[in-house]
């Protein structure tokens, strides 16, 4: 049996692959102590979002409504998996500028991906009801926040 909450721990691995991502960029000496910082605060942000996920998990650990069937899981884990093979680069040289740009499109892309596997569990206005439906309407919620404080850093890079 498949569940929201496995699809949700497959959401904490990209946000904690981001983190590392992010912690790593900012223990490099040679890159400006403004993309350091920078750095740190994505990765601070991120944790947050992790706890978030984690947060929601706990308080559906024993709901009973949050089953999903075995093709649509499957097409969500497809999508997931496409989505983690997008996934930044290891070599770091991007300015202050092309380095939000780069992030606000990741999280960007994070949105849609959660926004298409929500789609994949609508088959009928009924399920807009359940409660799968709305978990992942609050992880929504959660993504598009993130989108929006990245773009709030948009006006200290102009």
């Amino acid at each position: 049996m498949y569940t929201v909450i496995d699809l949700i721990d497959k959401l904490i691995e990209i946000d904690r692959s981001s983190e590392e991502y992010y912690l790593k960029i900012s223990k490099d000496d040679k890159l400006k102590e403004k993309i350091r910082i920078l750095t740190k605060a994505l990765a601070k942000k991120d944790r947050r979002h992790i706890d978030s996920y984690l947060e929601i998990k706990s308080k559906i650990q024993e709901s009973e409504d949050v089953e999903v069937d075995f093709f649509t899981y499957d097409k969500a884990v497809k999508l997931i998996y496409e989505f983690t093979g997008l996934r930044k680069k290891e070599e770091f040289s991007l300015g202050i500028r092309e380095f939000v740009l780069d992030a606000l499109e990741f999280e960007k892309e994070s949105l849609a991906l959660v926004l298409r596997i929500r789609g994949l569990l609508v088959n009928s206005q009924a399920d807009t009801y359940k409660e799968n439906y709305k978990i992942l309407t609050s992880i929504v919620e959660l993504e598009k926040s993130h989108v929006k404080d990245i773009e709030g850093l948009k006006e200290y890079i102009n």
